[in-house]
């Protein structure tokens, strides 16, 4: 899903404990004890995360809805 609208954006990223954020980019973070052995690894809280930053480019964050919780986003 594309989004545009910063608000909207902040209010999912607030919403999904899976999410953060690192300067305008958004972090998806997913544990994965086989993560570290991957690029997108990251080691947080005594834990391997599979780390995913989806960009923001040219003003829109393309974010997978496999990500997005039902409910994150209303059309």
């Amino acid at each position: 899903m594309k989004i545009s609208d910063l608000q909207k954006m902040e209010s999912i990223v607030s919403g999904n404990p899976s999410l953060s954020w690192e300067g305008w980019n958004v972090v998806f973070l997913e544990k994965d004890q086989d993560a570290s052995l991957k690029k997108n690894a990251a080691f947080i809280d005594s834990n391997w995360h599979k780390k995913v930053v989806f960009e923001n480019t040219g003003g829109v964050w393309e974010i997978p809805d496999s990500i997005l919780r039902k409910g994150d986003v209303q059309v």
